[in-house]
């Protein structure tokens, strides 16, 4: 399949993401054949260059040096290439010298599997091959590198470009490939793949990545888990994906995402991008699991009118976003619990009348929100848990709850005596022994028995 170009998604806000710029010195990887995996490797001056790897189907390794060798399948191909072996010309400002090397199927042979995170014959112990870059094309096979801080460590590894691999599911492969920077994957290669969990997991230096096809993709969690260093990622259309659980956790450099069309589920998707300033009009039609959704963004400030109405859990939705001062009038109908969803909000001054008539528990929502002035009017008539809903807002000035049957707290707020009565008025009739809770309130000592009649002739206990 032809290759297409390598394009990054556009920024809307006004910094540029960071893009891969390939070192001028590096040899040029010529285009590889069919079933052709071909590798740039850096070869140093300390006689410790050791690589090793194995495929399925008999084939054949130019090592770049002038060195060809046959192996039959499955047999591990153990090499030590020598820094005086290769071209003073290909001497680089890093001061090692780089071989091309080529896999290939013999005659008749089929590459079924390359595995490239093999030990090396000699060694026998964990090891970090030179490579820098690979070219692969390889139409019945999807390679596997393996690398692990206790096996194979790919520490000058850079960019990788997959032109063909027959289709496969990429879950898990560039997994722990932490200076990995640069990735181009054939669009069309991933049509029809489902899988794409922890892809790029652990990828610290990772800064670019193309559109590919996620449009058959069901399980994408932690699929750029730990992408330290990725600032903006393409428009990925993952409809189809029921488990999207922590997608871009601590993809501490994201600064903006695109217009992502989302499945069902949004579980702490943007989970710690401490970076994340702007979202785009993401999609979420059919998505019911908001919780955590941007959990310690702390940079995020606002966001867009999303489609929430068949959400149901809400948990910890916006919490720990220092920074975010408003959110737009979500479509709650569906919506049961709203715990911690936006506890830690320091910043946040106002909230909409969200439609909250189903909700059943409210614990620790607007925890920490020290900036809240004013609750709207949330008719909460079968929320049942109230726990710490609104501790530490002492600045918290006026409530138009509507409709509570079960005990709950505005202890230790900045309530008059006349907005302490509003709550009175609009509580529901208390569900058995009750407690309204308004004490340590400005208003709270100036009030008469017959506004305190109001809340008792409901069956409620004041506090």
């Amino acid at each position: 399949m032809a290759i297409g170009s390598f394009k990054l998604p556009s920024i809307s806000s006004s910094s540029s993401a960071a893009t891969w710029t390939r070192p001028t010195d590096w040899l040029t990887i010529p285009t590889p054949g069919t079933q052709e995996v071909i590798g740039l490797m850096a070869v140093y001056d300390d006689g410790s260059n050791y690589v090793a790897l194995t495929c399925a189907g008999a084939y054949t390794v130019d090592w770049g040096d002038g060195t060809i060798t046959n192996y039959a399948t499955g047999v591990t191909a153990s090499y030590q290439h020598t820094f005086s072996s290769l071209s003073s010309g290909t001497l680089t400002s890093k001061g090692f010298r780089q071989a091309l090397v080529r896999i290939t199927p013999q005659s008749g042979q089929n590459l079924t599997t390359v595995t490239l995170g093999v030990t090396n014959a000699a060694i026998g112990k964990s090891f970090a091959p030179g490579w820098l870059e690979f070219d692969i094309r390889t139409p019945y096979a999807l390679p596997t590198f393996g690398a692990s801080a206790n096996v194979i460590r790919y520490v000058r590894l850079e960019k990788i470009k997959i032109r063909e691999t027959g289709g496969q599911n990429p879950q898990n492969l560039f997994t722990n490939l932490f200076s990995l920077k640069s990735v181009y994957f054939e669009p069309a290669e991933t049509t029809g793949c489902t899988a794409f969990n922890s892809m790029f997991s652990n990828c610290y230096a990772l800064e670019e990545v193309n559109l590919f096809d996620m449009s058959s993709c069901t399980n994408s969690t932690t699929m750029f888990s730990n992408c330290f260093n990725l600032q903006s990622v393409p428009a990925f259309n993952l409809s189809a994906c029921t488990t999207a659980t922590q997608m871009f956790n601590a993809c501490y450099s994201l600064v903006t995402v695109p217009a992502i069309v989302l499945g069902t589920d949004a579980n702490s998707l943007f989970l710690n991008c401490y970076s994340l300033q702007t979202v785009g009009t993401i999609n979420t039609t059919n998505v019911t699991n908001f919780t955590g959704m941007f959990q310690n963004c702390i940079s995020l400030m606002t966001v867009p009118l999303i489609n929430t109405s068949a959400g149901t859990n809400f948990t910890s939705m916006f919490n720990g976003c220092q920074s975010i001062m408003e959110v737009p009038l979500f479509n709650m109908v569906s919506a049961t619990n709203l715990s911690s969803m936006f506890s830690g909000a320091q910043n946040m001054s106002y909230v909409p009348a969200f439609n909250t008539a189903n909700v059943t528990t409210v614990s620790s929502m607007f925890n920490n929100c020290t900036g809240l002035r004013e609750l709207p009017a949330l008719s909460l008539p079968v929320c049942t848990v109230f726990t710490s809903w609104l501790n530490n807002n002492t600045t918290l000035a006026k409530s138009g709850v509507i409709n509570p049957t079960r005990g709950h707290s505005y202890s230790n707020m900045a309530l008059s005596q006349a907005n302490i009565v509003t709550i009175f008025n609009n509580l529901g009739t208390a569900s058995g022994a009750q407690t309204i809770t308004v004490s340590t309130n400005p208003g709270y000592a100036g009030l008469t028995a017959g506004e305190k009649l109001i809340a008792t002739a409901k069956g409620w206990t004041i506090a």
